[in-house]
C-alpha cells in the first residue's frame, strides 16, 4: 500500500517531514510507474487534518484505523494502489465548510495537475463536502488529467455538477455518482444552510446526465439485485437515514475497484442498472 499525505491549509499546501508538497509530490511519484493511476482520497464534512478526534489520517485514511470508532473503516484498504490522501479543515458550520471545500478544490487542482503533467492518471474519491471540492477542482483541471471520479452522496448542486462537466477537466473524466434516499435528510439540510431550499443535490441523483456520468442508487432494490446478478453484491440498507452508508455499506468497494481501473464503464453500469 502506498499513500501520501498532503493536506490543504491556511497556510496552503502541506505535506509531512518538513518537505515542501511539492518535493515530496516528486519523490513519491518516482515510485509510481508512467500511465499508472493516482488516486486522490477526499473526506467530508467534520474531518480536519491535527483535529483531536476527527483527524482523517487516523481514521478512514489510515491502514489501521485508531479507536474503536464505528465510521472509521479504512479507505485505502479497500481501494489499494497509489494513494494520496488529501485532507483540509472541514469543520466549523455546514456554510463556512461549504465554502472552505471551494477554496480545498483549488489546493486539489493543485495537486492533480501536477500529478497529471508527470505522466500519471488521476482518479478521485469523494464524500459528502469532498466531492464539492472534486467538482471544484475539475472545474479548474485541463482535458485528460482527471480520468475518473466516485462521488459519494455529494453534497453538491445539479447545477453545479453540471457545469463542472462543461469543463475541459470534467468533459472526458468518467463519474460514478453515488445515491440513496437514506441521504435525503441531509441534503435538505445542506440545501436550507445554503439558502437553496428547493434546489436538488446529487446525492438524489442528477437524471440526464452525459454519457460519462452514471447514478448509481444504492438504495434501490432492483439496482442491488441486477449488480448481485453480475457479481456485485450489495447489503441492503439498515437504517433509513444515513449519511455514511456509501462506504459503510459492505460490498461497494469491489464496484469503486472495477469502476476506478475501468473494468465496469458508466455504460455497463447503465445497462445493468434500471
Amino acid at each position: 500500500m502506498d499513500i501520501l499525505r498532503i493536506d490543504a491549509s491556511d497556510a496552503g499546501l502541506e505535506a509531512p517531514g518538513g518537505l515542501g508538497w511539492k518535493a515530496a509530490l516528486g519523490g513519491w511519484l518516482q515510485g509510481v510507474p508512467q500511465g499508472a493511476t493516482v488516486t486522490i482520497l477526499v473526506h467530508g464534512y467534520r474531518y480536519a487534518p491535527g483535529h483531536d478526534i476527527h483527524d482523517p489520517h487516523d481514521l478512514i485514511y489510515a491502514l489501521k484505523p485508531s479507536g474503536q470508532r464505528p465510521r472509521a473503516i479504512s479507505w485505502p484498504a479497500h481501494l489499494g494502489g497509489h494513494v494520496i490522501a488529501f485532507g483540509w479543515p472541514a469543520r466549523g458550520s455546514i456554510w463556512r465548510a461549504a465554502r472552505e471545500a471551494e477554496i480545498a478544490g483549488q489546493a486539489l487542482a493543485a495537486v492533480a495537475g501536477r500529478v497529471g503533467a508527470s505522466g500519471r492518471r488521476v482518479a478521485f474519491v469523494a464524500h459528502s463536502l469532498g466531492a464539492r471540492a472534486v467538482t471544484s477542482a475539475l472545474s479548474l483541471l485541463p482535458g485528460g488529467v482527471a480520468e475518473a471520479a466516485i462521488l459519494m452522496t455529494a453534497a453538491v448542486f445539479v447545477d453545479e455538477a453540471r457545469a463542472a462537466l462543461r469543463t475541459e477537466g470534467g468533459a472526458g473524466c468518467r463519474v460514478l455518482n453515488v445515491t440513496t434516499r437514506e441521504n435525503l435528510l441531509f441534503d435538505l439540510l445542506f440545501a436550507a444552510a445554503c439558502a437553496r431550499p428547493f434546489a436538488r443535490t446529487i446525492a438524489q441523483g442528477v437524471g440526464d446526465a452525459p454519457g460519462n456520468w452514471i447514478d448509481l442508487r444504492i438504495d434501490c432494490r432492483d439496482t442491488r439485485r441486477r449488480l448481485s446478478a453480475f457479481g456485485w453484491p450489495i447489503r441492503p440498507p439498515v437504517r433509513r437515514i444515513c449519511h455514511w452508508s456509501a462506504y459503510l455499506r459492505p460490498g461497494l468497494f469491489p464496484i469503486y475497484r472495477a469502476f476506478l481501473s475501468g473494468r465496469l464503464s458508466p455504460a455497463r453500469l447503465a445497462a445493468i442498472s434500471p
